[in-house]
């Protein structure tokens, strides 16, 4: 037992003993993958070790977070794990391969952040209230375009709170579907902040509303869709995970180093130029967060009459 408890304090102590490989289960581009690198490059200066993204897209980020819980569970591999991966796919997805719960080991939180509601330049609304009128007058015509699970929520609550009937067209990636609303090919979609403003800025966008509860700081002109739509409220999360059976001393340890990335000004400064309020908490702590929003986006799947596919 003592060579046994010896062993495992060692290889917490040794951690990583290579370069890290940090699984994106989106492509490149999505908010996720930014998020991912920024966190990274910092990780990579903490350790004095090589830290790899690695993007591994497909089926809503199935793809990649099942490779990534069939890695070695030496600590040498971890997954970015969000609300569309962790909260949204037990519910959504009929034959889903893993188990959030039960096959990743939460190793640390890393931020949350809201939507921004872009909606095709072209259209004759100036804002979401005049939106959802000509949704209304033309039910099923106007379209959303959603790149994950959670922006798609957000768009479908967004019509169910409205009264309104709108077409969902799935894409592969958040950034991609946010092309066609810079094309015209499709009325709005919920995107990140990462790839929003700089559309906006060029005008090729236009941001109607936010789906925090309140004004978000790095668009403070732009309304709440609470504002039009009281009671609608909505951010994800972003997080680190590993193959469940991953030591325990191998997780304390990234988590206590992730910790002091995220206490870094200048990382802070870069994840809130993508939008992002960085957040660490203990590993325990956030295994108590995914179960609770396992539940929470769960109810919102029932409530917006979702089946499984």
């Amino acid at each position: 037992m003592h060579r046994f408890l010896a062993s495992r304090a060692g290889a917490a102590a040794a951690w990583p003993e290579r370069p890290l490989r940090i699984i994106v289960p989106f492509p490149p581009g999505s908010i996720t993958d930014a998020m991912t690198r920024t966190v990274a490059d910092a990780l990579g200066q903490a350790l004095r070790q090589a830290v790899v993204v690695e993007n591994r897209a497909g089926g809503n980020g199935v793809v990649g977070t099942q490779a990534a819980i069939q890695a070695p569970a030496d600590g040498s591999v971890m997954v970015a794990i969000s609300v569309s991966t962790a909260s949204l796919n037990p519910h959504v997805l009929r034959n889903l391969p893993y188990d959030p719960l039960r096959d990743l080991a939460p190793v640390g939180y890393l931020c949350d952040c809201p939507y921004m509601l872009a909606v095709t330049p072209s259209l004759q609304a100036a804002n979401l209230a005049q939106l959802l009128e000509m949704a209304r007058a033309r039910p099923g015509q106007l379209t959303y375009s959603y790149g994950n699970q959670s922006a798609m929520i957000c768009s479908a609550l967004l019509a169910q709170m409205a009264g309104v009937q709108m077409l969902g067209v799935p894409y592969r990636g958040g950034a991609e579907a946010l092309t066609d609303v810079v094309a015209g090919r499709i009325t709005t979609t919920f995107t990140d902040f990462v790839n929003g403003p700089p559309q906006l800025r060029e005008g090729r966008i236009k941001a109607f509303a936010v789906t925090s509860g309140k004004r978000f700081s790095l668009a403070p002109d732009t309304p709440t869709v609470a504002e039009t739509l009281p009671g609608y409220d909505l951010s994800v999360w972003f997080g680190l995970a590993a193959p469940r059976a991953t030591p325990e001393p191998v997780i304390t340890r990234a988590n206590a180093v992730l910790a002091e990335v995220l206490a870094q000004p200048q990382l802070r400064d870069r994840l809130a130029s993508q939008g992002l309020a960085p957040r660490s908490m203990s590993p325990g702590d956030f295994a108590v967060l995914m179960r609770r929003e396992l539940d929470l986006w769960g109810d919102r799947v029932k409530r917006l009459n979702i089946e499984p596919t």
